[in-house]
């Protein structure tokens, strides 16, 4: 229960980092080729552990270099951090099993 505390918690911080409150934005229109990009970082997390850190796994994005690849010890939560030459950054957690609602 610690663990899932601690995950969570620097989860949160990750995201707090990479999101300023103060930051002033434009909200885009809904692009669908997008949302399917986005979708597809979201499966690299159920990629082996290993393969994400030496980013080498079929989903991993070429465009992006992992910032900060985490696992909570002891459990299967995964996190990373994502950026590229765009200045874009991705946060990206696991927190369930792929077949588990």
């Amino acid at each position: 229960m610690a663990l899932r505390a601690l995950f969570t918690a620097a989860l949160v911080l990750l995201v707090a980092a990479a999101f300023p409150a103060n930051a002033a934005r434009a909200i885009p229109k809904f692009d669908v080729a997008e949302a399917k990009f986005y979708a597809s970082l979201c499966g690299i997390a159920y990629c082996d552990l290993p393969d994400i850190q030496a980013w080498k796994c079929a989903a991993c994005d070429k465009e992006f270099t992992p910032r900060l690849v985490y696992a909570a010890p002891g459990t299967k939560q995964t996190a990373y951090v994502l950026d590229n030459k765009k200045d874009t950054t991705i946060v990206v957690f696991k927190g369930t099993e792929p077949l588990s609602w």
